[in-house]
Order: structure tokens, then C-alpha cells, then sequence
């Protein structure tokens, strides 16, 4: 009840958010247009212009996935706008919800610390404006779960439905080379390659990806400074990010290499969220799961970063480098808990 009390702080912000919602109309209109006419521009707004033109709603941000996951959206398009975002923020939080209760289920913590949860920015600030990654969170958590379980097959497949963002998941294919989940390997790269295929089946990838380059100039307030990997901490000089992305990219592998299951793959998330080219507050939501293994298996002071951006509200309303910096920090306390993994041996 205290974490739903908390929560309702957050409903009663986005009543007078003037941006409650800001990203959702992406999913609305592309529940309405077909497939075929995803990455059409002109035809994108016009089918946004009759859907909302007479609404409050003035901002319509590219659809960026691939044209397959734009298929299951199509149950929006029943509902009116309205109606339609209350049921993709109820989605949102219960998939948020689930997420915490199936990671508290492999990393037990006290029923109280739910309130720190609550209080979590990148998801409970990012379902008020419109994202999915909480629903993007529960996919992978419950994909590690059936990996714990000795489910690979079934894994892999949902480790492929991350190809949804694939840019924060660069490293979960080596995660499974590593560690030799061959199954769970061999079922994402052929699920993969379906998904792809039959998308670029319905758009050609040549258009997908020159729509892509064009995200920047169709997006407002876009700003490479409110990028929150490396990238963003590197803004002005592309060598030392290159750099950098080899440095955390040969870091990670080793402690993937020398640590346990769970502590591994919290290391291919953080990593994978510092070197993707596009990065952004929302898409930390994904940090809940290495902030719970440093609060279940680290020290105090290796527990100071996941806490300061489990709670520390404030400071997600800085520069976004600042955030970038505390997952570096979070990144290099679980690499230090690496060498002590309780079954890195067994596993490896």
C-alpha cells in the first residue's frame, strides 16, 4: 500500500506535466497506420493530424522500432486517445510491478524497500510520459529467469523480442557465447533473424534505416547532451568515446568470464546501457535489475551509486552526464564483486 501511495505522487505530478504522454502518441498513430506506411513521414502525420488535430496532443515523434512490433499496438487503435494511454500506463506499471516481484523472487530484499522502488525516475517518471520501458524491463527479466531455470529455448526466443531496442542489448549475445547457454544463443539468433526478416519483408531496410538517420531533425528539443551512456559523458570528442566502448566492452567480458550467472548478466545490461550510441533517462529503467544485485550482494560503499539513482530525484533533473557517470560507478561495483562470484566456477 506505501509503494501504491508513493506511486500516486507520480500520477499527481503528470496531471500538470505539460509532456504527460509525450512519447505515447508514437504507438498510438502507428496502431493506425499500416505497416507499409511506418516510416512514410507525410503519411505518418497525416494519419496523426485526423486522429489528433483537434487535441491537446501537437508532438508526433517518429515510430522507430522495426515494423513487426508495430502489429501487436494494433489493439490501441480500438480506443480513443484518452482511453488509450490510460490503458498503456496501467500496462506500463503492471509491468513494472512484475518486473520487481520476479527480481526480488531471484534477489530477496525487505518488503519495505519497495518504497525506494517508487521513487525509481527513468520508470515511474518515464510511464507517465508514455514510454515502454517498463514493459521492455519485464520482457528480460523474465527471458534471465528462464535462463536461470534451465529454459533456454524459451529464452532465447524472448531474448530476441529485445531486438525491439536492440541498441541496449549489444552485449547479451556474447553474455550467452561466454557462458556457453548455447540453446538460448542458437533460439535468439534465429527468433532474430524471423523478426527482422519479416520486417523488412513489410518495409525495405534501406528505408527503415535512412528514416533512422533522419530521427534527430523529426524529434523536438533533441539534444545529444541529454544522452546518458558514454557517448553523452564524450560529447565533443568521438575518439575518446571509442575508446572508452572498447575499454567497458573488454572490461565487461572479463568479468562476465569470471563471475556468477546473476552478477554476469547485470554486467551485459550496465554495459550494454553505457555504450549504445543512443541512450536516454527512460532507458535506465533496465538499471533495476544491476541495482538490485549490488544492494543484495555488495558492500556500503559499492551500494552508493544504485542508491543515489534509486532515489536521488533531484539529480535526474541535472545534466544528464551526471547520471551517465553514477552508471560508470555502478558499472565498476559490480565488476568488483566479479572475482568473488559464488559460482563462477561451477558455471563457467
Amino acid at each position: 500500500m506505501a509503494f501504491l501511495a508513493f506511486a500516486s505522487l507520480w500520477a499527481s505530478h503528470a496531471r500538470t506535466y505539460r509532456e504527460m504522454g509525450w512519447d505515447f502518441t508514437m504507438f498510438y498513430v502507428a496502431s493506425h497506420l499500416p505497416a507499409g506506411q511506418l516510416y512514410n513521414r507525410t503519411a505518418y502525420l497525416e494519419t496523426a493530424e485526423r486522429l489528433l488535430g483537434g487535441s491537446e496532443v501537437k508532438y508526433f515523434p517518429p515510430y522507430i522500432r522495426l515494423a513487426i512490433f508495430a502489429l501487436p499496438l494494433r489493439p490501441l487503435g480500438w480506443f480513443s486517445y484518452k482511453n488509450a494511454f490510460l490503458i498503456w500506463t496501467a500496462i506500463q506499471f503492471g509491468c513494472y510491478l512484475a518486473s520487481l516481484f520476479l527480481l526480488r523472487s531471484i534477489y530477496p530484499f525487505p518488503p519495505e524497500a519497495l518504497l525506494g522502488w517508487a521513487l525509481f525516475y527513468p520508470s515511474m517518471h518515464g510511464i507517465w510520459q508514455g514510454h515502454d520501458e517498463s514493459a521492455l524491463l519485464l520482457l528480460v527479466v523474465v527471458a534471465f529467469f528462464l535462463l536461470k531455470s534451465g529454459r533456454e529455448k524459451l529464452a532465447g526466443v524472448l531474448f530476441a523480442l529485445c531486438a525491439y531496442k536492440f541498441n541496449l542489448f549489444v552485449l547479451i549475445p556474447l553474455y550467452l557465447l561466454i557462458r556457453r547457454q548455447w540453446q538460448a544463443l542458437g533460439y535468439g539468433i534465429g527468433t532474430t533473424a524471423i523478426l527482422v526478416g519479416v520486417s523488412f519483408s513489410l518495409q525495405s531496410p534501406r528505408t527503415y534505416f535512412d528514416y533512422l538517420k533522419r530521427v534527430p531533425e523529426m524529434s523536438i528539443n533533441f539534444d545529444p547532451a541529454s544522452i546518458t551512456s558514454l557517448r553523452g559523458l564524450t560529447l565533443g570528442h568521438p575518439w575518446l568515446y571509442g575508446v572508452t566502448v572498447v575499454a567497458v566492452v573488454l572490461l565487461a567480458l572479463w568479468a562476465i568470464s569470471v563471475t556468477d550467472e546473476t552478477s554476469g548478466f547485470a554486467i551485459a545490461i550496465t554495459g550494454s546501457l553505457l555504450i549504445a550510441y543512443y541512450t536516454f533517462y527512460y532507458d535506465l529503467t533496465l538499471l533495476a535489475i544491476p541495482i538490485m544485485v549490488i544492494l543484495a550482494k555488495g558492500g556500503r560503499w559499492s551500494r552508493i551509486a544504485p542508491l543515489t539513482l534509486l532515489v536521488g530525484v533531484p539529480l535526474w533533473f541535472g545534466p544528464p552526464r551526471y547520471m551517465a557517470i553514477l552508471v560508470v560507478a555502478l558499472l565498476g561495483g559490480l565488476v568488483c564483486l566479479a572475482p568473488s562470484g559464488p559460482d563462477a566456477k561451477e558455471s563457467s
